[in-house]
């Protein structure tokens, strides 16, 4: 029907944003309700139609499956999601590996696209000194938000 065409992401390549938390008020963490543990991050691209990650949405909990696809710090998967998991952590080979971030159902090779974290770093660093978010690394065991 005209003017009723839904447009999907073509890029999800950068699809993140960086949140700084007061920890006088937000109290960080590094463990998803689910009890997934986010404590370490896995910037190695995924092997393609052989790596498993998991993902946590807020909408649809943990789901997994199979990369079937990595372009442009893209990777694709089965593993669903719905509108309202956006920027939840995806696991892949038990380190922090990207986040939710769009859903395409023309794309044939999975319609869930994740960003990967290893782009999203090198975008951080190539902002300058100041940039919110440079350095990142997710909280281990026993690490406080405020050091």
């Amino acid at each position: 029907m005209p003017g009723n065409t839904q447009d999907y992401p073509v890029n999800s390549s950068r699809d993140y944003s960086i949140i700084k938390l007061n920890p006088e008020v937000v109290k960080a963490g590094n463990t998803a309700p689910d009890g997934t543990k986010f404590d370490h991050l896995n910037t190695a691209p995924p092997v393609v139609g052989h790596d498993i990650m998991c993902k946590y949405g807020q909408v649809t909990q943990r789901t997994c499956g199979v990369v079937t696809e990595f372009t442009d710090n893209v990777m694709y998967s089965w593993a669903g999601i719905f509108p309202g998991d956006s920027g939840g952590g995806v696991v892949l080979k038990g380190g922090f590996a990207g986040v939710n971030s769009a859903i395409n159902p023309s794309h044939a090779n999975g319609p869930f696209q994740f960003t990967n974290i290893a782009g999203i770093l090198a975008d951080l660093n190539k902002q300058g000194p100041q940039t919110v978010g440079i350095g990142f690394q997710p909280l281990r065991d026993g690490d406080s938000a405020m050091s």
